[in-house]
């Protein structure tokens, strides 16, 4: 007698479980339940979107706004704008989003902790006809004449490139074209000190030899031309 009231608890509870499931499986078909990435976490201006910031929520298609965006691996790396933030739990609107060639002020998206985006005036000569790319190292040289004596000699070394552009302020379509301006990544304590050494000397600029160095936009402490710098 037991074990057939066993029996018929666990026929029961068999039933109430394809129940469940059929009805799930009705009710999810009815809603047409798909994936939808949100936000975790309150996104400020300016953020570059990661696989932690993003979480996917379950919701009936019939009932998703125009607009949003469904696919998680689109918004990875993508950053929010920079006029304005995005609330925790908020859907993804292709309006809150760029990607990083999309970006107006995309050069400051690229720096480091401590850098600030410096512009350099650069030539044929500047450059020794070397052909420039973005990410690229380079070392800063300059030559500068002090009593009669002209000094050349390394002043900074290891500095990224974060952009080129020729003298209409587009960036270059092709490496071999030669640029009017280029953008570095800069430690921003040196900014005064380049400032400076432009203003004294002539700009020198050819491919890193620090390009295995984490470390960027490095001062070369012992050069001569830090003496005639800071006594100018």
């Amino acid at each position: 007698m037991k074990i057939n009231r066993i029996m018929i608890g666990l026929a029961a509870a068999g039933l109430l479980g394809l129940a469940y499931l059929g009805s799930k499986v009705y009710i999810d078909s009815r809603l047409d339940l798909i994936d939808v990435p949100v936000a975790q976490k309150e996104l400020a201006p300016r953020s570059k979107i990661t696989e932690e910031d993003i979480v996917m929520v379950k919701l009936p298609k019939a009932y998703l706004p125009e607009n949003i965006i469904l696919n998680r691996k689109i918004l990875i790396g993508q950053y929010s704008l920079i006029d304005g933030k995005i609330p925790q739990g908020s859907f993804l609107y292709d309006s809150m989003v760029e990607t990083l060639s999309e970006a107006k002020d995309y050069p400051s998206l690229l720096l480091k902790e401590g850098q600030v985006v410096y512009a350099l005036e650069v030539d044929l000569k500047s450059t020794s006809g070397n052909t420039l790319v973005p990410n690229q190292k380079v070392d800063l040289y300059f030559s500068l004449v002090n009593n009669r004596l002209t000094i050349v000699d390394q002043l900074i070394g290891n500095v990224r490139i974060l952009s080129l552009k020729d003298k209409n302020g587009k960036e270059l379509e092709k490496a071999t074209d030669i640029p009017k301006l280029m953008l570095v990544a800069l430690d921003q304590k040196l900014v005064p000190l380049l400032t400076k050494a432009i203003q004294l000397g002539d700009l020198i600029i050819t491919p890193g030899s620090f390009n295995n160095d984490e470390k960027e936009s490095i001062l070369i402490e012992k050069t001569p031309l830090l003496k005639v710098l800071y006594e100018r």
